[in-house]
Order: C-alpha cells, then sequence, then structure tokens
C-alpha cells in the first residue's frame, strides 16, 4: 500500500503578550532547535516596567528589614508588621510578573522542527496567543495510509509491517501500528497509523511517499483482497 510520512503535528506558535515585533530571526524552511529564538518584542516600555518594580521591591525589603528589628523591640504593633510584611509579598509577585512579560517578548521554539509559515513582518502589530509561526513537529514522524474493508476487518489479525522508499534503495524499516480510524471515507477506505524506528525518523522526512507492506498470519491471508 503507498503511505506518506507526516510529522507528528503542527504547532501555531506565538507571544504570551501582545506588542509590536522588533525581529523575526527565522524564514520558512529553516531547522530550528528547541528554544532557539524566533523572534522578539519591543521591550522599550516592559523593560521599564520591570525595572521600576524592582526597585520598589527593593525598597520595601530594605524597609520591612528595618520594620522587623522594630517589631522585635515591641516598638510596633503586630497588625502593622503584618500589613508592611503583605505590601511586600504583593510588591515581590508584582516584580515577578511585570519580569515575565519581559522574559516573554523573547519567543522561542517550543520543539524542534522545520518553519512552515511565517505569518508577521518586522514592525508589526501582534495580540497575545496570535499564532507568528506555524511549526512543524518532527521529533517524530508517522506514515498514514489508507487500507480498504478487506484489511480493515482483520487488521488484528496483522503479525508485522514493514515500509521501503524509492528514495533510499535497499533498506527495510520495521513500523508499528498506532490506531486505525473506526469510519470509512467516502471511498471505504480506513485511515491507518503507524510508528516508525529510530532509523527511519533519521533518513526519511515529511511528505516522502512510503510502500507499506503488510503482513498477515498464515491463515488470514486467503481471506484477505486488495
Amino acid at each position: 500500500f503507498s503511505g506518506v510520512v507526516k510529522e507528528n503535528e503542527e504547532i501555531g506558535v506565538g507571544f504570551k503578550i501582545g506588542g509590536q515585533i522588533s525581529h523575526i530571526y527565522v524564514k520558512e524552511g529553516d531547522l530550528v532547535k528547541k528554544d532557539q529564538l524566533l523572534a522578539r518584542l519591543d521591550d522599550k516600555d516592559i523593560s521599564l516596567t520591570a525595572k521600576s518594580s524592582k526597585i520598589r521591591y527593593n525598597q520595601l525589603k530594605d524597609e520591612v528589614a528595618r520594620m522587623t528589628k522594630i517589631f522585635k523591640q515591641q516598638g510596633m504593633s503586630g497588625n502593622d508588621y503584618e500589613k508592611a510584611q503583605a505590601g511586600l509579598e504583593q510588591a515581590q509577585i508584582q516584580m515577578q510578573k511585570d519580569q515575565n512579560n519581559l522574559d516573554y517578548t523573547y519567543l522561542k521554539a517550543p520543539v524542534s522542527g522545520y518553519i512552515q509559515d511565517v505569518n508577521f513582518h518586522n514592525a508589526e502589530m501582534v495580540g497575545s496567543g496570535t499564532s507568528v509561526f506555524t511549526l512543524l513537529d518532527v521529533n517524530r514522524f508517522e506514515i498514514e495510509m489508507d487500507i480498504p474493508a478487506s484489511v480493515y476487518l482483520n487488521y488484528k489479525s496483522i503479525s508485522s509491517f514493514t515500509a521501503t522508499s524509492s528514495q533510499i534503495p535497499n533498506k527495510e524499516y520495521k513500523l508499528s501500528l498506532i490506531n486505525v480510524t473506526p469510519k470509512a471515507s467516502g471511498n471505504q477506505l480506513y485511515k491507518m497509523r503507524l510508528s516508525m524506528e529510530a532509523v527511519a525518523q533519521k533518513e526519511l522526512t515529511a511528505g516522502m511517499n512510503i510502500e507499506v507492506h503488510i503482513n498477515m498470519n498464515h491463515e488470514m491471508k486467503s481471506d484477505i483482497i486488495c
């Protein structure tokens, strides 16, 4: 049967916050590694906000440190001291939130893969969560193929799968069944998904046509007409 090598999934990659894109570092077709920097937002205002939050936190931290000494000497009520500590905790949370927003101006690849689409350009505004890139996850490939009802009705009697490619002669790859869609298409074919062994993951690429050989148990061979 004819099959096609498919990437594990397509991932829409976007910023967690909105803003103006200042740099795009990749183009369509590029192979990127996990955590590689893909794009950045203009961080001038966010950087100032994060710096201000840090200054305020450090000031409150020093004040609370002085209040702690006074409190231990019983020179301050417990209620006032608790309010001061709560204020410091809130300032710390705000500082961390602003620092996170600054970190979010860097868009990194969540997995290794190929950049399929670049949907924005430098200087364009982008909203939070909007897909800036479409990334093809190449950490794991699968093979998709269609089988007729005669094979589907007896797929549990399949003993093994192998695959060959005309582009890589004299090589045979072992496959494993992932699942079979239990509903036929309009052509009365059932979609079957197969996983590949490690060596095939390195030698085959997404979109490549592949020939899949299905080996049935001996007693079932005469029952299968393809």
